[in-house]
């Protein structure tokens, strides 16, 4: 491959890349005032996790609609999706340690859950402009 090749490739996954680094931001720091995690069937933070891990599988989404290897829109989702969420799981994983975090299943299955979400809503938007053609 040659480096312009490389460099695009890389700025098509740019944006995946700045969502994930500031989901892994947002899921490590301490929040001055914040509680102490406390278990609950929904958290204050359910709603952050579905849209910060839709807004992640639509990013890897656009970036692999771009590769030639998966073209079919389907191949495309799953994938986004496979991706998001076991980037969810590791997140969970690296707040397993940190005192003021904690790993959470139900944290990962809403994190799962935004990815479906995501990547439906952008199969609805892509199925609603062709349409529109």
């Amino acid at each position: 491959m040659t480096a312009s090749v490389d460099r695009t490739r890389f700025r098509d996954w740019l944006l995946a890349i700045a969502v994930g680094v500031a989901i892994l931001a947002a899921s490590v720091v301490r929040v001055p005032g914040e509680p102490s995690p406390t278990p609950g069937p929904v958290g204050l933070t359910d709603p952050f996790h579905l849209v910060g891990y839709a807004a992640l599988a639509v990013a890897v989404a656009l970036a692999l609609s771009k590769q030639r290897e998966l073209t079919r829109d389907g191949h495309v989702a799953a994938v986004a999706v496979a991706v998001a969420t076991l980037f969810g799981v590791g997140v969970e994983l690296v707040q397993a340690p940190i005192p003021w975090r904690s790993f959470a299943v139900a944290d990962a299955a809403i994190n799962a859950l935004g990815a479906v979400v995501g990547v439906a809503v952008l199969g609805g938007w892509r199925r609603w402009r062709r349409w529109r053609r």
